[in-house]
């Protein structure tokens, strides 16, 4: 049974229970607060980091394509010097046929001049020896 004498003890340890309680409540507010604080500031520096990531790669993929760009003007570079290279060859060998070919007609042609200079010794040499013995 309540008596009149101990309401008061019993209300006062209630207020004194709900004033404890409202205190911690109050604490933990202010926890959770500081803790939503430093996620807010986290997430911000998070984002940031996040807008630079996306700038550096924005950056790098430019880049990426002007190097693709520079790689695609020196294949084509190599392939014209590889073409003119493969001409230049066909024309090299083209010219050192036609050499061979001129000097086989040059030997020829000096062999035969060498063999008519033979023949016209021989018969200057009879002509000089007719011619003299028709002066005889």
């Amino acid at each position: 049974m309540i008596t009149y004498n101990s309401e008061p003890f019993g209300l006062r340890s209630l207020v004194y229970t709900i004033t404890q309680q409202a205190d911690r409540l109050i604490g933990l507010s202010e926890d959770l607060a500081s803790s939503a604080q430093q996620v807010s500031s986290a997430t911000n520096q998070i984002n940031r980091t996040m807008g630079q990531i996306a700038a550096g790669a924005s950056t790098q993929n430019a880049q990426v394509r002007e190097t693709e760009a520079v790689l695609e003007g020196l294949l084509t570079g190599i392939d014209k010097v590889s073409r003119e290279a493969g001409e230049s060859a066909a024309s090299a060998e083209h010219t050192a046929k036609a050499v061979v070919a001129g000097r086989r007609r040059w030997t020829r042609r000096w062999g035969a001049y060498g063999r008519l200079r033979g023949r016209w010794r021989r018969r200057g040499r009879w002509l000089r020896s007719w011619t003299a013995f028709e002066a005889d």
